[in-house]
């Protein structure tokens, strides 16, 4: 069955291969909806039509016109569907904080296709099955000038996946926390393998939490553990990932 962004709903399962790709395709009837500004309350309940909200030009488009704004977007979308190997390179490369023209330049597609696809595909926010916001009230201390509903979720984000986690969260850490993250590594004086004596550890488990002890550790702890694992895991995946792109011309 031909796939388009203009027919009713489609929902395709299939992972693209290469790179760990967290993609799950839009609603495309949605989608459409939202271009031709028809039912405008549909922005705010479908989270995948949410990520044109990210470009503005997707958003304040005039209805009903045909202008450059729709070729990007059918161009992103004709991308996506010819070669899923080109899609992982485009996420791999703006990964390793590729700036749009870069990556226009060495998959030889027009910028304007690669704003729309990076507004429409490329999402990070599945890469960390995490409470963002138990994060933030516990581990990390934002400015409050910074940290509204409005944004918060985009701010974390930008912070946590495009800046590969540690060296710009360091900046929101408590003092002790931070002292800790900078000598054995993001929460790594956890791991069984740590050289940390057993009073240090328990030093530890009182600065996450008062109430905590080594054997019996709150969920929260748990949790916590659990999200600096997954930072982590996603640093040395932007690593690896620059590493890639930086080897190929």
């Amino acid at each position: 069955m031909p796939r388009s962004p203009f027919g009713d709903y489609f929902f395709f399962e299939k992972q693209i291969p290469g790179p760990t790709s967290p993609i799950r395709e839009p609603n495309w009837r949605e989608l459409w909806c939202l271009l031709a500004r028809k039912h405008p309350e549909k922005r705010l309940k479908d989270p995948w039509c949410l990520r044109l909200l990210k470009c503005w030009e997707l958003r304040e488009r005039i209805p009903t016109v045909n202008d450059h704004i729709d070729e990007a977007v059918l161009m992103a979308v004709s991308l996506r569907e010819t070669d899923p190997f080109v899609s992982a390179e485009i996420e791999a490369r703006l990964l390793a904080h590729q700036t749009v023209s870069e990556v226009a330049a060495v998959v030889q597609w027009p910028e304007n296709a690669i704003v729309a696809y990076e507004a429409l595909f490329f999402e990070v926010l599945p890469l960390l099955k995490t409470s963002i916001s138990w994060i933030q009230h516990n581990a990390v201390k934002f400015r409050p000038v910074e940290i509204t509903k409005s944004h918060e979720y985009s701010y974390f984000w930008k912070v946590v996946a495009y800046q590969s986690g540690l060296t710009e969260l360091e900046r929101y850490l408590t003092p002790e926390l931070r002292t800790l993250v900078r000598r054995y590594g993001l929460l790594g004086y956890l791991r069984e393998e740590s050289q940390l004596t057993r009073e240090e550890k328990l030093r530890v488990l009182r600065i996450l939490s008062p109430r905590d002890t080594p054997r019996h550790p709150r969920p929260q702890t748990c949790k916590l553990v659990y999200a600096a694992e997954k930072l982590r895991e996603l640093r040395a995946q932007c690593q690896w990932l620059q590493t890639v792109c930086n080897s190929q011309p």
